[in-house]
């Protein structure tokens, strides 16, 4: 694991944006919301559709990066 000085946050990817209804593309677990992660673990990612709340949160784990420089969620063992 990198220390908390090299983390780096990519608060925007252009590559995986799609319409609002749409099947995302791509989810980076860093900022991708709880149902969308909890399909993805079932193995039902094709069910998602984005809604303007997968931006909200995805806004609010930057937010939470910038005010605390760490991640919302770490895995210290990795």
């Amino acid at each position: 694991m990198r220390p908390p000085c090299c983390w780096v946050r990519q608060a925007i990817d252009l590559e995986s944006a799609v319409p609002v209804g749409a099947k995302p593309v791509d989810c980076s677990p860093e900022s991708t919301p709880p149902e969308v992660a909890q399909l993805y673990l079932q193995g039902r990612l094709g069910q998602a559709a984005v809604q303007h709340s997968y931006d909200v949160w995805s806004l609010g784990t930057v937010l939470f990066f910038m005010a605390t420089g760490s991640p919302l969620f770490y895995d210290a063992s990795s």
